[in-house]
């Protein structure tokens, strides 16, 4: 009795690694099962109907989860992993006192275990520091994983003023920087307010001679009509010489 009265002072000792989750000190020869309770509606996890159900006192024998005696007063059973909800769960041990359990059975230990739907959410797998001492750390020498996807909030704006940022891989919109580095940049005679007015100008004039020189287009005519002139001075050239070849031949001149 000694014993008995030892854990329930202290309470259950339980935690939790890879399975073996409930765990417990009790003298070894003894009968223990332990009895798991949902902490949200007290519903107790009827283990041969694989589900949860409204305690009944007429059903214990179908809630005990019997703990393994592995010796030196030493008990242990695995968390029903049939248990697929995430929440808190309250495990209760009792020591066996008759064939079966029953709700006359004494109660020598219990505590809670966080469930993940799959495995004990224990301190050994939250975020945490590396190093002891601190709470959070997210220093070269002791960081702290951020999985991003988990973080709450992402799209929410933030600043980050004297922040500096490397290479961005994909960059969806922005907003217009400023400061003095960019006022240097964007302005002068060099900056690129000038270059913009100066390339703006340069596209108006390619523009204008793209106009001009397609077909139809002012230079285009001119050039046409230069053409057709140079024709019609060719032509009348021809006639002159032609002219004064028939006088060199009446005159007897040679040229």
């Amino acid at each position: 009795m000694k014993r008995v009265i030892l854990f329930l002072v202290l309470g259950l000792s339980i935690s939790v690694w890879a399975a073996k989750e409930i765990r417990i000190n009790y003298d070894s020869g003894s009968t223990l099962y332990a009895v798991i309770r949902d902490t949200s509606d007290n519903d107790a996890w009827d283990k041969e109907a694989n589900g949860w159900e409204t305690w009944d006192d007429g059903s214990i024998a179908d809630y005990n989860v019997p703990l393994n005696d592995r010796s030196g007063d030493y008990y242990e059973v695995d968390f029903d992993t049939d248990i697929t909800t995430a929440g808190t769960y309250n495990v209760g041990i009792y020591l066996q006192a008759g064939a079966g359990p029953a709700v006359s059975d004494t109660l020598v230990g219990s505590g809670d275990i966080i469930w993940d739907g799959s495995a004990e959410v224990t301190l050994a797998n939250l975020v945490r520091s590396t190093t002891p001492a601190n709470k959070l750390d997210v220093s070269a020498g002791g960081e702290a994983g951020i999985d991003w996807a988990n973080v709450g909030s992402k799209t929410t704006t933030v600043a980050l003023t004297n922040t500096t940022v490397g290479t961005v891989s994909t960059l969806t919109g922005h907003t217009v920087q400023t400061g003095d580095s960019y006022a240097i940049v964007n302005n002068g005679t060099y900056g690129n307010s000038a270059l913009n007015t100066d390339i703006d100008a340069i596209l108006a004039d390619s523009n204008e001679l793209q106009t001009d020189w397609s077909n139809g287009g002012r230079l285009d005519l001119l050039l046409d009509a230069t053409l057709a002139d140079t024709a019609e001075l060719q032509a009348a050239l021809s006639g002159w010489l032609s002219d004064l070849d028939d006088i060199k031949g009446n005159t007897g001149l040679s040229r």
